[in-house]
């Protein structure tokens, strides 16, 4: 049977979502592992993008509103972090709970409201099992087509290994920074002075 890794990230998380995966949700195909993991705004996104949990995820549940004082500086939207993930991590499916869903919204779910008169586990139970099988489809697809990839001899090697790699959430080839820029540029320099001399 297939684990999938489903990450939680809200800086205020719904005890009842880890609840309701630990303890309810069940598929007959697939097993489902969660964490739970609360954002610290102080460190910012980069905590976010750098974290390999997060990274390594099959799922992710991201809160809409990832800070509690809503007038903090330098605030953003899980819309807008689920944005720049899908730049890095293109594989990952990627779930957002908000209080504010908009109508027609494949990737975006209400956060359970207690005064709604339901459990957290009957609200879930009625939104998750649909919305997880989907993205498991959609995970299961990703891993169908990259088999094919890898079997494809038209297909460059590193290509295949970026594609790869990027399905498991490791991102061992991707854009170099600056500074291993600057190290590849100093090591040219320094050739280049002995091949001159």
């Amino acid at each position: 049977m297939d684990t999938y890794n489903l990450v939680y990230v809200d800086d205020d998380p719904d005890s009842e979502i880890q609840k309701y995966f630990d303890k309810y949700f069940h598929s007959d195909s697939y097993e489902i592992v969660c964490q739970e993991k609360i954002f610290d705004p102080e460190k910012g996104y980069e905590s976010l993008l750098e974290d390999k949990d997060i990274t390594g995820a099959n799922i992710l549940l991201l809160d809409s509103h990832l800070f509690k004082n809503r007038t903090a500086q330098k605030k953003f939207t899980g819309e807008e972090l689920m944005l720049v993930l899908k730049k890095f991590y293109p594989f990952i499916e990627i779930i957002i709970i908000s209080q504010d869903e908009e109508e027609g919204d494949n990737y975006k779910i209400s956060k359970y409201d207690r005064e709604d008169g339901k459990s957290g586990v009957e609200y879930y139970s009625k939104i998750f099992p649909s919305l997880i099988d989907k993205a498991v489809s959609h995970l299961r697809l990703d891993q169908k087509l990259a088999d094919k990839l890898k079997n494809n001899v038209v297909w460059d090697s590193v290509l295949i290994d970026k594609v790869i790699n990027s399905l498991k959430g490791e991102n061992v080839y991707d854009e170099l920074t600056k500074t291993d820029i600057d190290n590849v540029i100093k090591a040219f320099k320094q050739i280049q002075n002995k091949l001159d001399s």
